[in-house]
């Protein structure tokens, strides 16, 4: 079994950066990519089972609670500077 990688450059980034941005940037970034993937590989197979389909929505879900919350970090901190 390999070490979740991502989940160490998410923790990395936070731990150089010391903020939480560039790590949920990341994080989101990732999510798109298994989206895009699982969306790719259904067209190519030309089928969707319902446990990916249940998935999708799942990671589509995370990734878009990734960009509200990125938004609205960058909102904040455009109006206190």
């Amino acid at each position: 079994n390999y070490p979740d990688t991502g989940g160490i450059a998410i923790l990395l980034l936070v731990y150089l950066s010391k903020t939480w941005i560039y790590s949920a940037t990341l994080a989101t970034t990732i999510l798109f990519s298994f989206v895009a993937f699982r969306l790719i590989g259904s067209i190519i197979l030309g089928d969707m089972s319902n446990t990916q389909i249940i998935t999708l929505l799942t990671e589509v879900i995370e990734a878009s609670i990734g960009v509200f919350l990125i938004v609205k970090a960058r909102a904040l901190a455009t109006s206190s500077a």
